[in-house]
């Protein structure tokens, strides 16, 4: 099934799944946010559980947590946002090389969602 690309405005919400290990004491990693293809999902079509939700299945979902970072934040750190929806149309990319600073910028910048 193909679905349009779409704009993703400033103000949205993009989801991050945090692996375990990855948030400690509320303190979200800035190793969740070094992929130069950072994969998110955008709010408009996800919420924080059905991104959760589609881990593969023998992942153990109760480990991992979800992050939300709004659109504008990578943007204004020179990375690209792009609507990539494939067989999900909730996915995005953050498209960009990421220096330990923008990585850093960019897991502050994120609250825990679910």
């Amino acid at each position: 099934m193909t679905f349009p690309i779409e704009h993703i405005p400033d103000d949205d919400k993009l989801f991050r799944r945090l692996m375990p290990g990855q948030c400690k004491k509320g303190k979200i990693s800035s190793a969740a946010f070094e992929d130069v293809d950072l994969s998110v999902d955008w709010e408009k079509y996800s919420t924080p559980q059905e991104a959760l939700d589609r881990l593969p299945p023998h992942f153990d979902k109760q480990n991992w947590k979800v992050a939300s970072l709004k659109a504008g934040i990578p943007r204004v750190l020179g990375q690209e946002v792009k609507h990539w929806p494939t067989n999900n149309i909730a996915h995005s990319l953050i498209l960009g090389e990421k220096s330990f600073q923008i990585s850093l910028a960019l897991s502050d910048a994120s609250e825990i969602v679910k």
